[in-house]
């Protein structure tokens, strides 16, 4: 099925339609005048929930962007990529429902700018089996105080997790081979971050205006060479946990040398690191770190960060 643009090729087919709720049922593509085309729902405000079936193979650039009323989505496990401002400036206005994200096992890739700008997001399980996340997929994400990272990584694009601010902690898996230019510039609440043993290269300010940090685990055996400083008093006050074999090479580094505490990574804190709360009275949502597993408490119900509920 082929869904075409409103007949001036300048706004959506079903833009000003009082939707409320949308179901995908089948395959479908979208017929466009260019390349930056609108997709049929494109800024359309009054959208609220979509479900999208498994028989849907791809979430479209555009798709729903700008519905900024839209608070529920599921996406079937058909979908093998989210494109390009799919979701952009999206969960904006329901701040009396914190919106969240099950992302399916079989998308292995998410677009730039996929998920920017929304705002009320709180929380995004990341399948196993994604390999990438585009520039800007996640940039301004305020609200977004849980983001849990698949060992299938392999690269953070450019500005991904720029100014989420809410952010606590970040565990970048050992197969994160890549951290772009500002990946988590300005995450100001990051109190714990872990940088995986098979990070190879970082961008310039990676980490910067992180000023909460309290927790540094580098994994990395071979002192790698840094674009970035952390910012604020963030050496003097966090505590750096590297493999014992290299604690006297990264004092001995002009930048991981600055941190006034080193110590080996078997000296790195377990159990409950971290708790946050969230809500408003009518929900709450409360996330732990817990032997390096994220728990999600939600409502009297406790799940993983792939959505199950932990009994």
């Amino acid at each position: 099925m082929a869904l075409a643009l409103g007949s001036n090729g300048s706004s959506a087919l079903f833009a000003d339609c009082p939707l409320d709720s949308v179901y995908i049922g089948g395959k479908i593509t979208y017929s466009t005048t260019s390349s930056y085309g609108y997709s049929p729902f494109y800024r359309n405000t009054s959208l609220r929930t979509v479900v999208i079936t498994d028989r849907e193979e791809q979430i479209y650039a555009n798709e729903f962007y700008g519905c900024t009323n839209l608070y529920y989505v599921l996406i079937g496990n058909g979908a093998q990529s989210i494109g390009d401002y799919a979701f952009d400036n999206v969960f904006i206005f329901r701040s009396d429902n914190p919106a969240s994200i099950v992302i399916p096992n079989s998308v292995k890739s998410i677009g730039n700018a996929a998920f920017r700008y929304c705002t009320k997001l709180v929380s995004v399980a990341l399948p196993e089996g994604l390999t990438s996340i585009g520039q800007f997929a996640f940039y301004g994400c305020y609200d977004l105080a849980s983001i849990t990272l698949p060992n299938s990584m392999k690269d953070i694009g450019d500005y991904a997790f720029y100014s989420c601010q809410s952010l606590k902690s970040v565990v970048i898996p050992d197969g994160v081979t890549s951290v772009g230019n500002c990946s988590f510039y300005s995450c100001l609440d990051l109190e714990s971050l872990t940088i995986g043993s098979g990070v190879q290269t970082f961008g310039w300010n990676a980490f910067e205006n992180t000023y909460a940090l309290k927790t540094v685990i580098c994994k990395i055996v071979e002192v790698p060479n840094v674009q970035f400083y952390f910012s604020g008093t963030v050496f003097a006050d966090a505590t750096l946990y590297v493999p014992a074999e290299s604690i006297e090479a990264y004092k001995a580094d002009y930048t991981w040398g600055k941190f006034g505490t080193i110590l080996p990574l078997d000296q790195a804190p377990s159990g409950v690191e971290n708790v946050t709360s969230l809500g408003n009275g009518k929900h709450s949502l409360v996330k732990t770190i817990r032997n390096g597993q994220l728990l999600i408490l939600r409502d009297g119900k406790t799940y993983n960060a792939q959505g199950a509920v932990i009994i």
